[in-house]
């Protein structure tokens, strides 16, 4: 019993120092679907001035979620990001910087 109680006083302490890292933002862009489309990809937001995304996730409405390596969508997203509609609301989640630090999602609304 004692150890489970260490391990779970380990594991909450763990946790703790992982939010810790992460910023949080209320990082929301509009986009036309055709800038999302652009290489780089590039997202007007205060949190990535300066930094350089090294991982993250990237869900389009009805669409699986793709994971991106580096900054720029891959093939796979681009097919997705060009399916969104007017009005669909793209997510970019699980962001991971260079730095190793983390951001809050970034939601970009898909506009004329």
């Amino acid at each position: 019993m004692k150890h489970f109680v260490i391990f779970l006083f380990l594991l909450a302490s763990f946790q703790t120092h992982a939010q810790a890292q992460r910023t949080t933002s209320d990082c929301n862009v509009e986009m036309t679907k055709k800038v999302l489309l652009l290489k780089p990809l590039s997202i007007d937001c205060q949190e990535l001035e300066h930094k350089t995304i090294a991982e993250f996730k990237f869900k389009v409405p009805k669409q699986k979620t793709v994971v991106i390596k580096g900054s720029q969508l891959n093939a796979e997203a681009r097919k997705y990001a060009s399916t969104a509609k007017v009005g669909d609301v793209v997510l970019l989640f699980d962001i991971k910087l260079e730095s190793g630090e983390r951001l809050a999602p970034i939601s970009i609304s898909i506009i004329k």
